[in-house]
């Protein structure tokens, strides 16, 4: 005769099924008994905030288990400008360089000028820059500078002023 050993059964634990937007690929975690066995997942990773039905599978030629739940993945909160410089410049001046300093800024994201996205550089998660065209400061009065997450759904951070100084 013919022996067959089936294979055994072993316990998959779910973990991380809610994480905050990154913009990058994100994947639950997954515990087995016994411990370190491979895992294949099904519905896992996403990069876009939503809720996706996710599956763990063991991948061990001497182990079978899955389990199964729902991937939250949630927007993240408004990015906060802390300062950014410079804070005034004269009316009819040259173009320039404005420089945000903050929290919670990704790749992708716009400063705005009075609501107009400018052409942004992101340097790191608590810094951006953006060019200012003269045209921008070619009249005296007050900026208004944010910074706006583009995706759908996306937050806009909270207001800092640069003023534009008469000659």
């Amino acid at each position: 005769g013919t022996l067959v050993i089936g294979k055994a059964t072993a316990t998959v634990a779910l973990s991380n099924l809610t994480q905050i937007y990154t913009g990058s690929e994100l994947t639950p975690s997954a515990t087995t008994v016994p411990p370190n066995l491979s895992i294949t997942w099904t519905g896992a990773p996403q990069t876009n905030a939503g809720s996706y039905p996710v599956t763990a599978m063991i991948n061990d030629a001497n182990y079978q288990g899955s389990n199964s739940g729902i991937f939250m993945i949630s927007n993240h909160s408004a990015s906060v400008i802390s300062t950014i410089s410079p804070t005034s410049r004269t009316a009819g001046g040259a173009a320039f360089t404005l420089t945000v300093n903050g929290s919670g800024f990704f790749k992708g994201f716009v400063v705005q000028w009075n609501g107009d996205s400018l052409k942004t550089t992101f340097v790191s998660a608590t810094r951006l820059t953006a060019a200012i065209p003269a045209t921008d400061i070619a009249n005296a009065g007050t900026a208004q500078v944010t910074v706006s997450d583009p995706a759908p759904g996306g937050l806009t951070s909270n207001a800092s002023p640069l003023t534009i100084n008469n000659p």
